[in-house]
């Protein structure tokens, strides 16, 4: 992304009922949590069809993006001002239609790679205050790179905080089983669907409930320990105590990203890179199965639409060959366009995996 706003806003109040909200604006974020999101979300979209909003990336036209969460909100703009003015008319509109006004004064701007804009101009419709990138969405951290374990720390800590309350040396092993299964591991389960958990970030929490487990503490020294970790992740009718492995759950979480591209389309992070990486990607082509209909929408080389396999799990040298890796079934098979990019076949596997695809 090129140049970015994000904005935040709180407490929208009707009578005496108030509900605080939060939204991003990444072309411009707004982080608002509004009670009637979705007739938010209906303006917006309208707006944007209509072509009041530009989205564009290296030649790419993108929808907008608006994303609500229960009565959270995260719409993603350009720094441009007349949009900024726009989302401001649909907020007063809003406002008037429900009762339910923007707070200003709890509204703040987070600039993405803005350096060269100046954002008091832009900001002019919408006057709030500007803070600094990044920041944190629905208590997620937001960057434009990988996170840091400065940034993944604070979840490890809230799993170790949890302990001292407790008092776990006074809770017999199944309590122990039953807190470790029914907290300790669902704390980080919501920050396991959007990030691929680091070696250490598993270790970490792993060596925590072990330790409770075993010692009612956040640590276990090996005597102490009276079956393997590896066996107790094991399911129960498989000899363990179904203790829940982080690493294999994560994937299973973040493989619902490519399930969600293919069933709900409308989801405004559709077209954007999944955080999803190259084993998860076949992990799910080798699960799923995909039949043609149009072609518009599967992808020739990705999609698993060849009797249950994609092309390039079955003709990888030919993937290798390909320059055009994310064009539709339909693009390349149209005209037979999937074969150009193949002239430089030198190798008798690259050409025998051509014969038979």
């Amino acid at each position: 992304m090129q140049n970015e706003l994000n904005m935040t806003q709180e407490n929208c109040r009707q009578k005496d009922a108030s509900t605080t909200a939060t939204s991003i604006i990444s072309h411009l974020p707004i982080f608002g949590k509004l009670k009637d999101g979705d007739m938010v979300k209906s303006r917006l979209d309208y707006y944007c069809n209509k072509g009041w909003f530009s989205f564009t990336h290296g030649g790419r036209v993108y929808k907008l993006r608006a994303c609500l969460y229960a009565d959270a909100a995260a719409v993603f703009l350009n720094p441009i001002k007349e949009e900024v003015q726009v989302v401001a008319d649909i907020l007063q509109m809003f406002g008037h239609a429900s009762g339910l006004y923007i707070n200003l004064n709890k509204c703040a701007v987070f600039p993405i790679r803005c350096s060269n804009i100046n954002l008091e101009e832009v900001m002019e419709g919408f006057p709030c205050s500007i803070k600094n990138f990044p920041c944190s969405y629905l208590g997620l951290p937001l960057h434009t790179r990988e996170l840091r374990r400065v940034d993944i720390q604070p979840l490890v800590d809230k799993v170790a905080n949890r302990l001292p309350a407790w008092k776990g040396r006074f809770i017999n092993r199944a309590g122990r089983l039953k807190l470790l299964n029914t907290v300790l591991t669902s704390l980080p389960v919501y920050f396991l669907t959007v990030f691929n958990p680091k070696k250490w970030m598993i270790k970490k929490i792993d060596r925590i409930r072990r330790g409770f487990l075993w010692n009612g503490t956040s640590e276990a020294q090996g005597g102490q320990c009276l079956v393997a970790w590896e066996k107790l992740k094991r399911p129960k009718p498989c000899g363990g105590l179904g203790v829940l492995d982080l690493e294999k759950f994560s994937r299973a979480l973040r493989l619902r990203w490519m399930w969600y591209q293919w069933v709900d389309s409308d989801r405004p992070w559709v077209g954007t890179d999944v955080p999803c990486n190259e084993l998860d990607k076949q992990l799910f082509r080798c699960s799923t199965v995909v039949t043609i209909g149009d072609g518009r929408k599967a992808l020739f080389w990705d999609s698993p639409w060849l009797d249950g396999h994609a092309p390039r799990d079955v003709a990888p040298n030919l993937y290798k060959l390909a320059w055009r890796k994310k064009l539709t079934v339909r693009e390349e098979v149209e005209n037979q366009t999937w074969t150009r990019d193949l002239w430089r076949m030198t190798t008798a596997t690259e050409m025998s995996e051509f014969v038979l695809t």
